[in-house]
């Protein structure tokens, strides 16, 4: 009774298993035909997230989200961009894209 009682469960545990497999293939196929792989080009105009670039803290709540328009002057890498400001004046540090959104005139 015992013995067949453990089959039985590790039978379960398989079968489980397995389902929660299906279950995580099927999400991250629905999460991936969702993504949309933002990539931005030399010359485009982009706006900086403010929390990006303010120390903690700093921020008030009716401030804008953003700031900007910047220019993308070089791509570092894949996701990693240097800015200059309408200006001329380049931006110090990199910035991915995560802090970036793409400006419309």
């Amino acid at each position: 009774m015992l013995r067949t009682n453990l089959v039985l469960l590790e039978e379960i545990r398989e079968t489980t298993e397995i389902r929660l497999m299906a279950q995580n293939n099927q999400v991250a196929r629905y999460y991936n035909s969702k993504v949309r792989n933002r990539q931005n080009h030399v010359g485009d105009l982009v706006l900086r997230n403010i929390d990006a670039s303010v120390s903690v803290g700093r921020r008030v709540n009716m401030s804008p989200n953003r700031e900007g328009p910047y220019k993308v002057i070089t791509k570092i890498t894949f996701g990693a961009y240097k800015l200059q400001d309408m200006k001329g004046i380049k931006i110090p540090d990199t910035w991915n894209v995560r802090h970036l959104k793409k400006f419309y005139i």
